[in-house]
C-alpha cells in the first residue's frame, strides 16, 4: 500500500507528495519517519531516483488490525511538540538571564 500519490525527481531534485492524510500531525510524523528512513541511505554520488523510491519501506506502528495507529502517530508529534516548546521557553529563559549577567571578574577555561 502506498503512501505517495506522485513522485518527481530529475538529476539533482526528488519530491514526493503524500496522499489524502487525516491530519497535520499525521503529515508531520510520516515525512520524519521517511526523511529519517532515507537520510543514511541515499547521498549524492547514490541519488534517490523514482524507481528507487518506490521499492523502499517505511515502517509505522500498527493497531491490533493492522492499520496503521494514528493515535500512536499523534502522540508522538504532541510529545515532540511538547517537548519543543518547553525548550523554547528555556531557551528564552536564559537568552534573558545572559543578558542580566556581568561580566566582571570572568575568566576563560577550555572545555577539555
Amino acid at each position: 500500500m502506498s503512501i505517495w500519490s506522485r513522485v518527481f525527481n530529475d538529476s539533482h531534485n526528488f519530491s514526493a507528495r503524500l496522499k489524502k492524510c487525516h491530519n497535520e500531525k499525521a503529515y508531520l510524523f510520516l515525512i520524519a519517519i521517511t526523511i529519517r528512513s532515507f537520510y543514511y541511505k541515499f547521498s549524492w554520488s547514490d541519488a534517490i531516483t523514482k524507481s528507487k523510491f518506490e521499492k523502499e519501506y517505511i515502517s509505522l506502528t500498527v493497531t491490533t488490525t493492522k492499520t496503521p495507529d494514528r493515535n500512536y502517530i499523534e502522540n508522538c508529534v504532541k510529545t515532540v511538540e511538547e517537548k519543543a516548546k518547553k525548550f523554547a521557553i528555556v531557551y528564552e529563559g536564559a537568552k534573558v538571564f545572559a543578558k542580566k549577567m556581568k561580566y566582571k571578574n570572568w575568566k576563560n577555561f577550555r572545555y577539555i
